[in-house]
């Protein structure tokens, strides 16, 4: 297990514990990268993680697609669409569940 799982899976016991859906995190340009690389080994400058209890999805931009699928493993990733709302519609959310952003 390397280190980005284990990562992940922290990630997912805290979501357990409170009572959490999913998790959302998004870098955009000029906003502090440590968080994004922390979980994923991922240093663009854009890209967006969605972690549920049973997936994770990473979504980035044509930029750094190649790059992404070289570093990121284990995710679900696709390019951003052109609304960035479509890319977090791929979480199929439920009436009443909970994500923290």
């Amino acid at each position: 297990m390397n280190t980005y799982t284990v990562r992940l899976e922290r990630l997912r016991d805290s979501l357990r514990r409170k009572r959490l859906e999913a998790f959302c995190l998004i870098n955009v340009e000029s906003s502090d990268r440590s968080n994004l690389y922390y979980l994923t080994g991922f240093s663009g400058s854009f890209g967006v993680l969605i972690v549920t209890k049973d997936r994770q999805i990473f979504l980035t931009d044509s930029r750094y697609i190649t790059r992404a699928k070289e570093i990121v493993s284990g995710y679900h990733r696709h390019q951003r669409p052109p609304d960035l709302s479509d890319g977090l519609s791929l979480h199929h959310p439920r009436q009443g569940d909970r994500l923290r952003l």
